[in-house]
Formats: structure tokens, C-alpha cells, sequence
């Protein structure tokens, strides 16, 4: 064989090798998973989205908030600017889900991240101690509430997140994105959350005591990281609390 079949040989065997890993860290992160799987309290819930502009398919994301199966949560939607576009599709959501408590911050907190320093400025307005924060293009089931909140039951667990998936339902660069999000990142984080202690947090959805939070110093003590879910995750952790990886995809 030449040198150049040499190294294709190799690199092909090098990277069939690393996908049956990924697709064996999927098999046991979700056998655990099933395994693991319990009813727990559901107690009251804040959810906190931080809005910025229109978005694409905007109502629908946050209308599948309003549509869960959960006894009892409010939903805080946060707002920088009293004018920006959002604010009209908050309003629609009052109107057509008027038994749901929904609160309209506007305003903002300090630091660089501005997405942080949205939800800074929400906490006063958040009534509950489960807080559950997701991005504003993230749609999900009526299930979601209670998949994330159950395991929060345990004293232990501070804090909640799991994966999310792409649509690629808006033309090639979202194909693309999808194409990453689904193939390469979901499989690569499912290894990573076998080979080392779960310590971090994915941004698209997160669930955290408000004890776990204010033991970290607020959101304020992480307002000019970019990174702002993975120092979430850290802290929490470094505090002594469990994260828990769900087996449970949002979109």
C-alpha cells in the first residue's frame, strides 16, 4: 500500500472508531436515563424569556410555552426596549392565553451580555423558586415543563438543561446549522457527558433552583461572560449542587 492509502486507512478507521463511541454513549446515556426516570413534585414555576426583535416564528416558540400540562407557572417575558417588535407578540399571547399569568418586564440589568443582563432585570419580577429559562427560538412540548422540574424534587440537584436539535426548516444556512447541531454536536456532548463530571449547562433550555442561583451571586456574577450558560453550569456545580442531563430534546 502507498503512504497516501496508509493515512486514508487510517483516518477512516480513526473516525468509524469515534462514531460507534458516540453511538455508544447515546445507547448508555439513554438506558440510564430510562432507568432513572421518576414522577417528583411539581411545584410552582417561573419561566423567564428574554426577547429581543421578532424572531422567526415567534409566537408559535412562545406559544408552546403557554400550552403546558403543568399546574401552576408563570411566564416572565423581558423586554430591553418598551418599542421593540417583540412586545406586540406578548401582548397577542395575553389575549389569546388569558388564564396563563404572563408579565411584561422591560428594562435592563447590567453587563455585557445582554441576554444575562435581561434576565437580571426579570428576577424581581419572578414569584416562584424552579426557574426555568430557554431561548426565545425554542419551541416545545406540552411535556416540557415537567421533564425538566421533576428531578429538582431531589434536594441534591440544583440545576436541569438538555440537547436541542435543529429544523433547518429556513432555507440552506439553517440546513447547514441543523446539519452541525444534529450530527456532530448532540453525538459529541453525549461523549463528553460520559468521560467527564457533567458541569456545565446548554443555553436553549435550563432549569435551576432559586436557591442554586443566588448560592452563585445572581445572574449578576456572570453578566460579561459570553459563555453565560457554561458559567451557569460551573458555578452551580462548584456550589455542591448535581446537574442533570435529560433525555429530552427541544427545537
Amino acid at each position: 500500500m502507498t503512504v497516501l492509502a496508509v493515512a486514508v486507512l487510517a483516518c477512516a478507521t480513526v473516525a468509524t472508531g469515534f462514531q460507534l463511541f458516540q453511538v455508544a454513549a447515546a445507547w448508555r446515556f439513554l438506558r440510564r436515563a430510562r432507568r432513572g426516570r421518576q414522577a417528583g413534585a411539581l411545584p410552582p414555576v417561573t419561566v423567564l424569556k428574554p426577547l429581543k426583535g421578532p424572531g422567526v416564528e415567534l409566537y408559535e416558540n412562545l406559544a408552546s410555552f403557554c400550552r403546558q400540562s403543568y399546574p401552576s407557572y408563570q411566564i416572565v417575558f423581558g423586554v430591553a426596549d418598551a418599542h421593540d417588535p417583540a412586545v406586540a407578540v406578548v401582548h397577542r399571547l395575553r389575549r389569546d392565553f388569558p388564564e396563563r399569568d404572563i408579565v411584561l418586564a422591560v428594562g435592563s440589568g447590567r453587563g455585557t451580555n445582554r441576554k444575562v443582563a435581561n434576565l437580571e432585570h426579570m428576577m424581581p419580577h419572578a414569584r416562584h423558586d424552579v426557574l426555568v429559562m430557554s431561548d426565545s427560538d425554542i419551541r416545545v412540548g406540552p411535556d416540557y415543563l415537567r421533564t425538566m422540574v421533576a428531578p429538582l424534587a431531589d434536594p441534591a440537584v440544583g440545576l436541569t438543561t438538555c440537547l436541542y436539535r435543529g429544523r433547518g426548516n429556513f432555507g440552506l444556512p439553517s440546513i447547514i446549522e441543523s446539519l452541525f447541531i444534529n450530527t456532530d454536536f448532540v453525538p459529541n456532548a453525549l461523549v463528553a457527558h460520559w468521560v467527564q463530571p457533567f458541569r456545565y449547562a446548554f443555553g436553549a433550555s435550563i432549569a435551576v433552583t432559586r436557591e442554586a442561583l443566588e448560592r452563585i451571586g445572581g445572574f449578576a456574577a456572570f453578566a460579561d461572560y459570553l459563555a453565560d450558560d457554561y458559567q451557569l453550569g460551573r458555578r452551580v456545580a462548584e456550589a455542591g449542587y448535581r446537574l442533570v442531563l435529560l433525555p429530552y430534546v427541544v427545537r
